[in-house]
């Protein structure tokens, strides 16, 4: 039995070198042919949102209600080169996606019939709500829902 030895050439040779170039010139043709061989089937907003609705569904039927909630607070834009983009109101939630993008990804590229498909998540601040904590801030808001609830104050003669 004859065992093959492989010569091990150290990085900094100049062998080493040319094994470098060479391993990264075949990745190279390897990243290119799989570029060509991608799925690119042209996607419709409507489909999209189908397709993402039934992922948000499966999330939720698994028990995954939070990432579930994330998902479904906002229905992605479909932006040039098959860019989908959501808008989420902090950092955490953003994370949270990000996380669990490449499942995501994988879902709508194989329903979608496209490999080209990517989501960016935009953190917008300014959809966060503003939280209502003393009686006075309730009241009012509460008055912008409904000017009789006003009324019905004064009436009684009511507090905050």
């Amino acid at each position: 039995m004859e065992l093959k030895q492989e010569h091990q050439v150290s990085g900094l040779s100049l062998a080493g070198m040319a094994l470098q170039k060479k391993h990264r010139k075949e990745k190279a043709q390897q990243q290119t042919k799989s570029e060509e061989d991608k799925r690119a089937k042209e996607v419709s907003l409507e489909e999209l949102h189908v397709h993402w609705n039934n992922y948000i569904d499966q999330l939720d039927a698994k028990g995954k209600k939070i990432m579930a909630a994330n998902l479904n607070m906002d229905q992605p834009q479909l932006n040039e080169a098959f860019l989908m983009s959501m808008t989420v109101p902090n950092q955490i939630i953003q994370q949270e996606i990000d996380r669990n993008k490449f499942e995501l990804l994988q879902f709508l590229r194989d329903k979608l019939e496209n490999d080209h498909l990517d989501l960016q998540v935009i953190v917008k601040e300014e959809m966060n709500e503003k939280y209502i904590f003393t009686p006075e801030e309730k009241y009012k808001k509460m008055v912008e829902q409904n000017p009789s609830i006003a009324l019905l104050k004064d009436t009684f003669d009511l507090e905050y």
